[in-house]
């Protein structure tokens, strides 16, 4: 139940945490249930356990849930995302327990965590990282959706807290077929750290875990080396929360249209087409019920150089603006039809929270894309979250096995991939998306902050959508879902603030018709040309 401490003895438990910089590690179980939070100690606890008492310089949460394995990670979980009541008290607790200096984890299946992470942020935290773990082991594909290999661990700590993050290395990792190194930054072999490569927040198991044991005790390492504290004559000490979390705990979902006013729109859906102006301002217009599959990559509040768009929003601005959006992307779906959402993990986790509420979606996956764009930081950026949800219980349309999927521990270089064709079999997809890689080099880069590689797009539309579907992007940017769109025989319909991005997505599209002798009499919206 508990996904990476059962096996664990004590003795080993506590020599890691002394290992990365600790006293010792405590350990408790807790159990929600629908009315009260239960607590048991496994051991006897060092230092006092109340609120205000802040004894604790790292607390891991591990949850899980009663049952046989099933489709989520090896155990049954609850239909419907969520926590119980008595969670409130739960989250108290474990701020009460912690330092102000200090690292709180939560651990588990990717469809309680956005919960778990909403309720620290009332309490005060900050969101740091979502490590998506890959966890090898036999599960069930979720019905309509993709099976679940990913596991998460989110890191919070208090808001303000100056709190930093040790730099932890893993050794280097080469291609299984030319032995060439799988991270590829450019640069000469001989400048990389012997020690290794600084982690990124995308952990993949590859060869370095033989078995379900050594995969356990590195996951904990890593955490507790994350968070490990400064070199003190007086060590903290490190608490392991394991909860068991009740299977029919669920949120009660909210209101049909989250609070939103209706605004049902008018008229025919255009189809192949760009329209000119605000996203809010043009969606609106839209008929209701009338795409088969949208997708969105907003913004992501980054400051990011945009020509018509101020992308530095206070936090509850933006996602104020991003639930309205979305709300009307909900709108346009037809039943049946497949929503996917790209964002950082940290404004995800408020999206999935949003759209969970809606009774008429379900959230099938949380997919992380693997898609490191340069080394920097102590935790390397990698993990980018791409939400798939249906609006309905499952989706009418959805093939992955039309996904073409390098397997992992192979690398990319041209010539290798050339020479182990037909040699090295493709991988099933699933929610850890590792071999879609970000467009690095200027020469390929339109003029856009943020473009996003034609390969994603080829196969979200491919698995999610059939010919002759309309496929709906309301962040058209310059055209990388339009392209994508028209080469897999799907009609396509975007919205983009900037004219001079249209127009860029206008000369791809065009030049692309010339090549194939294709052209089908595309159109813009008549401010567009």
């Amino acid at each position: 139940m508990f996904w990476f401490s059962d096996d664990l003895e004590r003795e080993e438990l506590e020599s890691l945490a002394r290992a990365a910089g600790y006293a010792g590690l405590d350990i408790l179980t807790l159990a929600l249930t629908p009315g009260e939070l239960q607590v048991k100690v496994l051991s006897p606890l060092t230092l006092p356990l109340g609120e205000g008492s802040e004894p604790y310089h790292t607390i891991l949460l591990v949850y899980g849930f009663p049952g046989r394995a099933g489709s989520e990670g090896g155990w049954s979980a609850p239909a419907l995302p969520g926590l119980p009541p008595s969670a409130a008290h739960l989250f108290d607790l474990l701020a009460g327990n912690l330092s102000s200096q200090g690292s709180l984890f939560v651990a588990g299946p990717p469809s309680h965590l956005p919960h778990f992470g909403l309720e620290l942020e009332k309490r005060g935290f900050t969101f740091k990282y979502w490590y998506a773990v890959e966890w090898q082991m036999e599960t069930s594909p979720a019905v309509g959706g993709l099976p679940t290999v990913h596991l998460g661990v989110l890191h919070y700590v208090r808001r303000l807290a100056r709190v930093t993050i040790a730099k932890v290395r893993i050794p280097h990792q080469y291609c299984r077929f030319c032995g060439e190194p799988l991270a590829d930054w450019g640069g000469k072999k001989a400048s990389r750290n012997p020690a290794g490569r600084v982690i990124s927040d995308v952990w993949l198991q590859l060869d370095a875990w033989q078995d379900r044991h050594d995969w356990r005790r590195e996951v904990l390492r890593r955490l507790l080396s994350l968070a490990a504290p400064a070199s003190s004559s007086c060590p903290p000490r490190a608490l392991l929360a394991r909860l068991i979390m009740p299977v029919s705990a669920a949120a009660a979902p909210a209101s049909r249209n989250g609070g939103l006013p209706e605004r049902p729109g008018t008229g025919e859906v255009p189809r192949d087409t760009i329209l000119l102006g605000d996203i809010l301002e043009v969606i609106r217009q839209l008929p209701a019920e009338s795409v088969d599959l949208a997708f969105a990559d907003p913004p992501y509040n980054l400051d990011k150089r945009y020509n018509q768009y101020e992308d530095d929003r206070h936090d509850e601005e933006y996602l104020a603006w991003c639930n309205q959006w979305l709300q009307e992307y909900v709108r346009l779906l037809k039943p049946g039809g497949s929503l996917f959402v790209l964002n950082l993990p940290k404004w995800a986790v408020h999206h999935a929270v949003f759209l969970d509420g809606l009774p008429e979606m379900r959230r099938l996956n949380w997919i992380a894309w693997d898609a490191l764009s340069e080394p920097r930081g102590r935790v390397m950026p990698a993990h980018y979250a791409l939400l798939f949800y249906s609006k309905g219980p499952l989706p009418r349309h959805f093939h992955p096995g039309r996904a073409q999927v390098l397997p992992r521990g192979y690398c990319f270089r041209g010539k290798c991939v050339k020479e182990r064709a037909g040699k090295v079999p493709a991988a099933e997809l699933n929610d850890i998306w590792s071999d879609v890689h970000r467009i690095k080099h200027r020469r390929d880069r339109d003029e856009h902050p943020c473009q996003l590689p034609l390969r994603l797009m080829e196969r979200i539309i491919s698995i999610a959508s059939d010919e002759g579907d309309l496929v709906f992007d309301g962040f058209m940017g310059t055209g990388s879902t339009a392209l994508a769109a028209r080469r897999l025989g799907r009609h396509y319909l975007g919205i983009e603030i900037d004219p001079a991005y249209i127009a860029i997505a206008r000369a791809k599209l065009e030049q692309e018709a010339l090549q194939l002798g294709l052209f089908r009499g595309d159109t813009l919206c008549q401010a567009c040309q």
